[in-house]
């Protein structure tokens, strides 16, 4: 029988390794606003303009500038617009350009990230312990 230190650094090494697997399967999305697009992305993806834009945060889910947030200005900011997603995101978020109205406008359908809640299995006979099963985008890890 393994002893209940033993046990209990294998449940710590398992959960590190659960996180790491989870916090490097963020993706980075390219968007090119001279090709108007729906798009689908996770909390912890990163949305990327590959040109030097006016980037907009619209509310509106449209054209529409009210309550507009901006993301990135040529004038204020340097390289490149990016914008990473966040539990706030889910849903459906719109960004747009300056000439919106001439296409420059991406929409993007935000999930929550699957797979980071452990479902608890079985507790090990004897111990303070609970065993836990998770799979993080196509890795097992039990």
């Amino acid at each position: 029988m393994m002893p209940a230190s033993a046990l209990s650094t294998t449940l710590v090494i398992l959960l590190v390794l659960i996180h790491s697997l989870a916090s490097s399967s963020a993706s980075v999305i390219a968007v090119d606003f001279e090709q108007p697009s729906n798009l689908s992305a996770s909390v912890g993806d990163t949305a990327s303009w590959n040109g030097i834009y006016n980037v907009y945060l619209h509310p509106s889910d449209s054209c529409d500038p009210t309550d507009a947030i901006v993301i990135y200005s040529r004038r204020a900011d340097d390289g490149f617009p990016s914008y990473t997603f966040t539990e706030e995101n889910v849903g459906v978020v719109t960004f747009a350009g300056s000439q919106c109205e001439s296409g420059q406008i991406a929409t993007f359908e935000i999930d929550a990230v699957a797979g980071m809640e452990p479902e608890v299995r079985d507790s090990v006979e004897g111990y303070n312990a609970t065993v836990i099963v998770d799979t993080v985008e196509g890795y097992n890890a039990t």
